[in-house]
């Protein structure tokens, strides 16, 4: 069970943005920074969620409680400040093949840092501002978004370890015609820093960590995951009907992530590519049906829909 809110209240003098979830949840692990296992056979995903599992991959299951909410509050034209609350916890956690390999990069990570392999949890207060001259929320011709959050995890709001972090959302729009202001450039560049302290694994940024699990499409969900994390995605929006009921898109990305070893932020990227339809539901709301199919390096690719644009 998910909901997702993001909500402008009159002369948008306030916004409230907040991602809740209870929920059973399986992923395939593949362990920490950008690295090409060369006996990976080809993976399939649907909407971030892989189809088969490499031998080289590590599936987990978990519980997962999320609660994050954030308040803003309008300080002049395009800026906003404000504050909120982050709780993640996750309980039942397996390493399906713990008992047949004997390890994980989990188990690993967690004896190294001292976390209960089983169940942890990262808590923490969020400071953030803000700054949005955008035309449109949900399929913007023009205009900036640019969001910087920083987050204290600490052990007194029950987080297993006391940690900082520091998260941006940054996305840039030139509409190329006023004639036909469809006609986009987009670009996306999102990622995650560890300032200090440890995280616990699971809560580490990676493919699809966003709120609404977009990023870094042709890879399925935790596909690439570190202390550091950075996605960057340039996109051509294009009407493909005269009317706008049908538009395309032409995108490319590419990820990074560090290891927290020997392997830094920026030092190694992972490619992905694609195309895209978009069906037009309403004209004033822009609302849209989105459906990609996207393909990445090691043999990865997938299909993902969804209700706008991917940013």
């Amino acid at each position: 069970m998910q909901a997702r809110h993001n909500v402008f209240k009159p002369e948008n003098k306030w916004n409230f943005q907040g991602n809740w979830q209870i929920s059973r949840f399986g992923l395939v692990d593949y362990g920490l920074g950008v690295k090409n296992f060369e006996d990976n056979s080809s993976t399939f995903s649907v909407d971030i969620y892989q189809t088969t599992n490499p031998d080289s991959a590590f599936p987990m299951q978990y519980k997962y409680i999320r609660f994050n909410e954030k308040i803003f509050r309008k300080i002049s034209q395009g800026f906003y400040a404000g504050a909120g609350l982050s709780l993640d916890i996750y309980t039942n956690i397996h390493d399906l093949k713990l008992d047949s390999v004997g390890y994980s990069p989990h188990q690993i990570y967690c004896n190294t840092y001292e976390f209960s392999p089983a169940a942890y949890s990262s808590n923490g207060l969020l400071f953030t501002f803000q700054y949005n001259t955008r035309d449109h929320p949900l399929r913007a011709y023009k205009g900036i978004y640019a969001e910087m959050t920083f987050r204290l995890n600490q052990k007194w709001l029950g987080s297993s370890s006391n940690s900082t972090q520091v998260q941006y959302d940054l996305r840039k729009y030139w509409s190329l015609s006023r004639k036909n202001p469809e006609h986009v450039i987009a670009l996306w560049f999102w990622g995650s820093y560890r300032l200090g302290g440890v995280v616990p694994y699971l809560e580490l940024p990676n493919t699809a960590s966003d709120t609404y699990n977009r990023v870094g499409e042709g890879y399925p969900i935790g596909r690439f995951r570190g202390p550091s994390y950075a996605c960057i995605q340039p996109e051509y929006r294009f009407p493909v009907t005269r009317n706008k009921f049908i538009s395309g898109v032409f995108f490319v990305n590419f990820q990074s992530a560090s290891n927290g070893t020997d392997q830094k932020l920026y030092e190694n990227w992972a490619l992905a590519g694609g195309i895209g339809l978009r069906i037009l539901f309403d004209k004033v709301s822009r609302t849209t049906l989105c459906v990609d199919f996207a393909r990445g390096n090691y043999g990865s690719s997938g299909i993902y829909s969804g209700l706008g644009e991917i940013f």
